[in-house]
């Protein structure tokens, strides 16, 4: 049997790690169209 609390846990750090994974990919887009502009 599962713990309600570690369920919680469990969704609270998938939840965490994706807000983290959105944020770099975001950057680097932000990043990446800097550096397209900047060259053209």
């Amino acid at each position: 049997m599962v713990k309600p609390g570690s369920i919680i846990g469990g969704f609270v750090i998938a939840l965490s790690v994706a807000i983290q994974v959105i944020t770099l990919v975001e950057i680097a887009h932000y990043y990446w169209l800097l550096f397209i502009l900047s060259v053209s």
